[in-house]
């Protein structure tokens, strides 16, 4: 029987696929309050236990992409959790599109080991999440892949000239506006997406063109990748709550710039 705390439900089911744990978490009204679009239970041997797409439009389960599924195995950097404290989050490139992706190790709702296996979740980071962070910034976003088909030429000059040693570039779009421009690594640190925001040149007169770096590192990683971040804390026992889905923020350490945590370039 479910016990009513995630982590220790979590903890059980990554040994015995216990069938009331997916009736109860893994449908699409658990997966909708979850925000997640992918759930997938490893073991310590690096199999598949259980794992689910979600149609976040439909509502309905679909299957887990088959390029995600190529990357589960104990030598790839989603499975590489050395402790109890160890977590990986970010960005992953899909033929799909990009997605947010997170991973933790599988532990007690006491955060105790031993380690059972990762939990690993992931996000759409599709148009609408975009348009939605556009709104809460009050900027206009325009992201796009990095080798994605057809990449406007504004875009392909940008990815020419970004590197870590400039990770920003400017230039002007009209008299009363820029386009700033920066490079957004996966959790590999590969070039994955290419960020433009559009600021007043006012804004950049004042000097202050680091806004662009801000809004890059605060809110990609903090807001995309944070939720995702904690949703799966919470499913993977590193913090306790009633059940999947409810509970404050917890505490976790932000993704770092140039890192292998959506690093920027």
């Amino acid at each position: 029987m479910p016990t009513g705390r995630p982590g220790d439900d979590t903890y059980a089911f990554i040994q015995n696929r216990n069938s009331e744990f997916i009736a109860s978490n893994l449908i699409p009204e658990g997966l909708a309050n979850l925000r997640v679009n992918i759930a997938v239970f490893v073991n310590t041997s690096g199999k598949i236990v259980y794992g689910t797409g979600f149609d976040s439009e439909k509502l309905k389960l679909t299957s887990v992409p088959e390029a995600l599924k190529r990357r589960i195995s104990l030598s790839d950097a989603l499975l590489q959790h050395p402790n109890a404290k160890s977590s990986i989050a970010g960005i992953l490139l899909l033929p799909s599109g990009p997605i947010l992706i997170s991973s933790r190790p599988i532990l007690t709702t006491k955060s105790t080991g031993p380690i059972r296996g990762t939990l690993i979740f992931g996000r759409n980071l599709d148009a609408a999440g975009i348009a939605k962070l556009s709104k809460i910034t009050r900027l206009p976003l325009i992201v796009h892949s990095v080798n994605e088909p057809g990449l406007p030429a504004d875009f392909q000059k940008a990815r020419e000239k970004l590197s870590e040693k400039k990770p920003i570039l400017v230039r002007p779009v009209s008299e009363e506006s820029i386009a700033g421009y920066t490079l957004i690594r996966d959790i590999y640190n590969q070039p994955a997406l290419l960020l433009r925001v559009d600021i007043p040149r006012e804004i950049y007169r004042q000097g202050q063109i680091s806004l662009l770096y801000l809004l890059g590192v605060c809110s990609v990683s903090g807001s995309w990748v944070g939720r995702l971040h904690s949703a799966t804390a919470r499913a993977s026992g590193a913090v306790s709550v009633e059940r999947f889905g409810e509970s404050s923020e917890p505490r976790q350490q932000q993704p770092r710039p140039l890192g292998a945590t959506a690093g920027y370039g």
